[in-house]
């Protein structure tokens, strides 16, 4: 959509409680719709285990395009216990779309809810200031799809490398230098990152 004030949304409900949860949050966002002057156009697309238990796929190609296409993507719980790839790994879309779209931090603003007590002694009066980014493509991300297991062992491997940590840190770093309405419901003045041990 090309107004400003105009999003198309990609609507991947997924599996088990993911379809019940995603009718109220839309019922939100068509609230929201009405109330403001902000609008929606919503395209529901298949992805996740079910879809992978009925076509060998977590999710078709025109899931994929439809998510690049998108303004966002608004994405349910996605796996089932029962639905696993050959090693046994869950089937996560959810993942295969970060490694797709090269999605490599996770932004995750912490805020206060008002009239909703917090356990954080002062944030009442002083406020929360904080943002986590979290690594998102890498880890044991890296090795979905690709584990190893035995009737005596399981096996993963945890990957790291230094283009993504250095990508990592900087974006981190930029965040910290933005003004505080830069970043949606959040004011972050520092940021940290932990990669693994023994990493540069």
């Amino acid at each position: 959509m090309s107004a400003n004030n105009a999003f198309h949304i990609a609507v991947l409900s997924g599996d088990g409680i993911g379809p019940e949860v995603m009718a109220p949050a839309l019922e939100v966002l068509r609230k929201i719709e009405a109330t403001s002057d902000l609008k929606f156009r919503f395209t529901d697309a298949p992805a996740g285990a079910n879809n992978y238990a009925a076509t060998g796929k977590s999710m078709p190609e025109s899931t994929v395009r439809l998510c690049d296409e998108a303004d966002a993507i608004l994405l349910g719980a996605c796996g089932l216990p029962s639905v696993r790839y050959p090693d046994n790994t869950e089937i996560m879309p959810q993942v295969e779309l970060r490694f797709q779209f090269d999605l490599y931090a996770g932004v995750r603003p912490a805020r206060l809810i008002p009239g909703v007590p917090s356990p954080i002694v002062g944030a009442d009066r002083r406020g929360i200031d904080l943002i986590v980014i979290r690594e998102s493509t890498e880890g044991l991300f890296a090795s979905m799809g690709k584990g190893v297991v035995t009737d005596t062992e399981a096996r993963e491997t945890l990957v790291i490398t230094r283009k993504t940590s250095e990508r990592l840190f900087d974006f981190s770093a930029r965040c910290s230098m933005r003004p505080p309405r830069a970043i949606p419901a959040s004011r972050p003045t520092g940021s940290m990152s932990m990669p693994a041990p023994r990493c540069w």
